[in-house]
C-alpha cells in the first residue's frame, strides 16, 4: 500500500474534506426540506381552524394507514359479547372520544396563551354561528394570555381605517370586523369580572390612543357617528371603554356613540367601566341642554343612575316644553300648527316608546299627561289642519281692486299715442294760452318776478288743464 507523503498533521484535514464532501449532499437536501415545511407551515396558517383540523385529522389517517401497511396486525383475544353489550361499549367509546376530543374553549385558551392575535381573529370568525358558547367562557380564557390588552389589540388590528363603502355585501370584512368588535366585548368583560386591574403597558396604551383617535376622524369625516352603521359605532365605544378615552373625544361624540351603538344589548359591560362611568353625568347634561330627554333616560337605566337623574323629573321636564310650544303655535297659520301638532305628537310616542322598553306603564309614572287622549286628540287636529290646508289652496286669487284690466289700459295708451304734436301746437295756439304767455312776458320786462301773481298763474293752469281735457273729449 503506498504510504501518503502528507505530514502526519495533515491526517485530520484530509477526514474532515473526506466528511465536509459526505455532508454537503445531506445538507442541499435538508435545506430544501426545510424551505418546502416553511412554504407549508405559511400556507397552514392562512387556512381557518376548520380547516386545520380537517388537514391534521386527514394526516392522522395517512399516517395510521401507512403504519397498517408497514406492521402487521394484531389481533385481540375477545370474548363473544351480547348485543346490548356491544351497544353499552360503543356508546362508552363515543363518551370517550369526546372527551378526548379538544373542546372549542380549550382551542380558544390555546389561542390566547400563545398570543395568536391572527389565529384567534381567524378562529372567531369561523365560529361566530356558536359564539354564545364562546362567550361565556371568552374571559377566562383572554386572562390566560400573558398580555391579554396587547392581544386584544393586535387581533383588532386596523379594520377600522376601512371606510363604510369597503363593507359590502357578501364582502369577508364583514365578518372580521363583527369578530374584533367581538374581541373587544371579551375584553371589556374581562375587565368588569376581574377583582384587580388588567395591567396596560404604556407602550400598547399609546398605540390605543392613537388607533381611537384614528377611528374618530374616520367616522367624522363620513358625516359622524350618526351617519355610521351601528356596529361601527358601537367597536369605538367598546375601544374607548377598554382602552380609555383620549382628550380629543368631546361629550358630543361619546352621546352619539351612545345613542347609535343599541347600548341595551352592552349596557351592562359599559357600566362596569370606570372611565366611561365617569363622563356619563356630563353626557346627560348636554343631552338636557339639546332637548334629547328621551335618548338620556335611556343612558340613565343604562348606567344605573336613576337616583341621580329620575327619569319622571327628565320626561316631565320634556313633555312640558313640547306642550308649550305646540299651544303657542295656535297663534299662527294652519301650517304652523300642524307642524308643532306632529312634532308633539312624535314626543309623546318617544316617551311611551322608551317606557315601554324598560318595562314601565307612563300612566303611573307621568299620570298627568293622559297619553291616550292627546294621542286621539292630536291625530284628529292634524286631520282638521290638512282639510284646511287643502281647501284654502283651492281658492283661486282675487284681483286687485282699482286697476283697469289689461286690455283697456292698453287701449286708452292707444287713445293718448293718437294726441300728435300738431294738436298739441293747436292747444298752444289758443286766444287763452296766447294771453298767459304775454301776460308772463310783459311781468319780465317791468321787473317782476315769476312767482308775482302766482295766484292769476294757477288759475290760468287750470284754463290749460279744462282745455286739454275738452280736445280729449273731441278725440
Amino acid at each position: 500500500m503506498a504510504q501518503s507523503d502528507d505530514p502526519p498533521f495533515m491526517k485530520p484535514f484530509n477526514e474532515l474534506g473526506g466528511l465536509a464532501t459526505t455532508v454537503q449532499p445531506f445538507k442541499s437536501i435538508y435545506d430544501d426540506l426545510k424551505q418546502h415545511l416553511d412554504v407549508a407551515r405559511n400556507a397552514f396558517n392562512f387556512l381557518t381552524s376548520k380547516q386545520q383540523q380537517q388537514i391534521l385529522l386527514l394526516l392522522q389517517t395517512s399516517s395510521e394507514q401507512l403504519q397498517s401497511q408497514l406492521l402487521p396486525p394484531i389481533v385481540p383475544e375477545t370474548t363473544p359479547v351480547q348485543p346490548q353489550s356491544v351497544a353499552l361499549a360503543k356508546a362508552e367509546a363515543e363518551t370517550a372520544t369526546k372527551k378526548n376530543q379538544p373542546s372549542q374553549l380549550s382551542e380558544f385558551h390555546d389561542l390566547c396563551k400563545t398570543m395568536c392575535s391572527r389565529s384567534l381573529r381567524k378562529y372567531i370568525v369561523s365560529h361566530l354561528s356558536d359564539i354564545d358558547n364562546i362567550r361565556r367562557g371568552a374571559a377566562s380564557a383572554l386572562k390566560s394570555a400573558p398580555e391579554p390588552a396587547k392581544l386584544v389589540l393586535e387581533c383588532v388590528g386596523r379594520f377600522f381605517l376601512q371606510g363604510s363603502k369597503a363593507y359590502v355585501k357578501d364582502s369577508p370584512m364583514i365578518s372580521s370586523r363583527q369578530a374584533s368588535v367581538l374581541m373587544l366585548e371579551f375584553f371589556l368583560r374581562l375587565i368588569g369580572e376581574s377583582e384587580a386591574d388588567i395591567e396596560i403597558a404604556e407602550s400598547v396604551k399609546q398605540e390605543a390612543d392613537t388607533a381611537s383617535a384614528l377611528w374618530r376622524n374616520r367616522i367624522q369625516s363620513e358625516g359622524g357617528p350618526t351617519k355610521v352603521c351601528e356596529i361601527d359605532a358601537r367597536g369605538l365605544l367598546l375601544f374607548i371603554a377598554c382602552f380609555g378615552i383620549p382628550g380629543v373625544f368631546k361629550d358630543e361624540d361619546i352621546r352619539d356613540l351612545l345613542r347609535v351603538s343599541n347600548i341595551t344589548e352592552i349596557g351592562h359591560l359599559l357600566k362596569r367601566c370606570r372611565m366611561l362611568a365617569a363622563r356619563i353625568p356630563d353626557i346627560i347634561g348636554n343631552m338636557k341642554k339639546n332637548g334629547m330627554h328621551v335618548e338620556a333616560v335611556d343612558v340613565v337605566y343604562t348606567f344605573g343612575i336613576e337616583d341621580k337623574f329620575p327619569p319622571q323629573t327628565l320626561l316631565t321636564s320634556f313633555l312640558q316644553d313640547s306642550k308649550e310650544a305646540w299651544n303657542r303655535s295656535r297663534r299662527n297659520g294652519p301650517n304652523m300648527q300642524k307642524e308643532a301638532s306632529i312634532k308633539h305628537l312624535a314626543a309623546l310616542k318617544s316617551v311611551i316608546k322608551c317606557l315601554e322598553d324598560k318595562k314601565m306603564d307612563p300612566v303611573e309614572l307621568l299620570p298627568g299627561f293622559e297619553f291616550k287622549e292627546n294621542l286621539v286628540k292630536l291625530e284628529k287636529d292634524i286631520a282638521n289642519l290638512n282639510k284646511q290646508i287643502m281647501e284654502s289652496n283651492k281658492i283661486p286669487k282675487r284681483k286687485a281692486g282699482g286697476i283697469e284690466p289689461s286690455k283697456k289700459f292698453n287701449c286708452q295708451q292707444i287713445k293718448r299715442s293718437r294726441f300728435t304734436a300738431a294738436q298739441e301746437s293747436s292747444l298752444m295756439a289758443s286766444p287763452s294760452i296766447i294771453s298767459l304767455n304775454n301776460t308772463r312776458a310783459s311781468n319780465y320786462s317791468i321787473g317782476m318776478s315769476p312767482y308775482d301773481g302766482l295766484m292769476p298763474n294757477l288759475l290760468d293752469r287750470g284754463v290749460l288743464v279744462v282745455s286739454k281735457v275738452i280736445l280729449l273729449l273731441q278725440l
